[in-house]
């Protein structure tokens, strides 16, 4: 590994001691706890004169920065898993999916391919009192 990626996989764990969040990563019966780093989708794809190439939907495109080694038991992430994220006062449920039909749900950060950042869509939403 290079001391580029090298450099990108210290930032990112150090990102995910101050910023990261619980989740619970899910394919089928297995459950995964990771610490994940959420963040909103801004890499949507452009045309040739750098403009969107299709409207961004703000509210419910989201992307968590996971490690590679916490998926290892699953492998890479597929379209259609879950992840579950609990806050005060709410659960959140997103299901993974790609940007667009036929790609992968999530691209590689860095060049060491140490760190997923896994597409997803928030589509359930459980208010407790």
């Amino acid at each position: 590994m290079n001391a580029f990626s090298n450099a990108v996989d210290t930032c990112l764990r150090e990102l995910r001691k101050v910023a990261g969040v619980s989740v619970t990563y899910v394919r089928g019966g297995v459950r995964v706890e990771v610490d994940a780093i959420p963040s909103e989708v801004f890499d949507e794809p452009v045309t040739d004169d750098y403009s969107v190439a299709r409207p961004i939907d703000t509210v419910n495109e989201y992307a968590f920065r996971v490690s590679v080694d916490d998926l290892r038991t699953l492998g890479e992430p597929q379209d259609g898993d879950k992840i579950f994220q609990t806050i005060p006062g709410r659960s959140l449920r997103y299901t993974v999916a790609p940007l667009e039909s036929g790609q992968d749900p999530f691209v590689y950060v860095g060049t060491g391919r140490k760190w997923y950042r896994v597409r997803c869509v928030l589509d359930g939403e459980t208010v407790h009192a």
